[in-house]
């Protein structure tokens, strides 16, 4: 009895190690609340009130969702799929999205023009819009996005620029460009492989008051897609100094014969504060549309503790 008493505290111990200290967090999966997607962005707007971009819908545009958290211990309750805003704009391949409150307006980043258009909540083209922030290219483009409304700047994330760090480009409120930030990414921990594919880089950024968080993501995807796995880690970094301060959030999930809870976390916005002041945050997966049945769409809720 002694042993199986030990042995019981060592698996405890083992798995409370694999959370930081000041994080708990719970993944759950969507599907019975929305249709399949290809979930790339999310940002508050107010109150229950989310927009959510997709980066394989028909048109530029965005889902506006109600998202319900149990305000005591942070679990998701249920989604309410309000329908699609569609703009006049095609496909811009959407990867982040963020909502301007002075505004009332939204603005949504493609990675196909690397370009942020700016739209009012009926979908319309305010005529806003930036120069392209980087060269045309497919992938690794301009991937996270988000606004600070106290410093009226708006932050977007570069995926990785080849070098294992992204560029942090910083826009005042008519998405002119003001300054650039070298972000440093953590050095990938996946081997090299001739099959499969692999992506590294920086998913999403998010205003924390004077720091941003900073959403990193590791995929590995061997050609039989038996053995999968995801990465997720967030970073606390400085943006006026440039520096990156702390890991928040580690944590990795796989697709094997024991487990079907891969989770490519792409999209991360604050969530509600809890009833006892615990400040929380959404994380919404891409499932490639749920590919093959293999996948499922996920939200995870993380609260932060003090």
């Amino acid at each position: 009895m002694k042993r199986l008493y030990l042995n019981f505290i060592v698996l405890v111990t083992l798995f409370l190690s694999l959370f930081p200290a000041n994080v708990l967090a719970q993944q759950k999966k969507i599907n019975r609340f929305v249709p399949a997607g290809d979930y790339s962005g999310i940002t508050h707007i107010k109150d229950n009130l989310y927009a959510v971009v997709d980066d394989k819908s028909e048109k530029d545009g965005f889902y506006l969702w109600n998202i319900f958290i149990d305000s005591k211990k942070g679990k998701l309750r249920n989604i309410e799929n309000l329908g699609f805003v569609a703009t006049p704009n095609p496909n811009r391949d959407a990867e982040g999205i963020a909502y301007l409150p002075h505004r009332n307006t939204i603005l949504i980043a493609g990675e196909k023009d690397n370009r942020i258009i700016e739209y009012t909540l009926e979908g319309q083209p305010t005529g806003r819009q930036s120069a392209p922030l980087l060269s045309k290219r497919n992938n690794y483009g301009l991937e996270g996005l988000c606004y600070d409304s106290i410093s009226h700047t708006v932050y977007a994330m570069e995926e990785n620029n080849g070098a294992d760090s992204c560029h942090l480009f910083l826009l005042n409120d008519d998405l002119q460009l003001i300054d650039t930030k070298i972000y440093p990414l953590e050095p990938p921990t996946a081997k090299p492989k001739k099959t499969g594919s692999h992506i590294h880089g920086a998913s999403e950024v998010m205003v924390n008051g004077p720091v941003l968080y900073v959403l990193e993501r590791e995929v590995r995807i061997p050609k039989n897609k038996v053995g999968a796995w995801t990465r997720t880690k967030i970073f606390t970094y400085n943006p006026t100094e440039g520096t990156k301060i702390a890991m928040l959030f580690d944590k990795k999930t796989r697709m094997n014969l024991m487990s079907r809870r891969f989770a490519n976390f792409e999209g991360m916005c604050p969530g509600p504060t809890l009833s006892d002041g615990t400040p929380t945050l959404i994380l919404i997966s891409d499932s490639q549309h749920r590919y093959k049945g293999m996948l499922r769409d996920w939200i995870r809720v993380i609260k932060v503790k003090n």
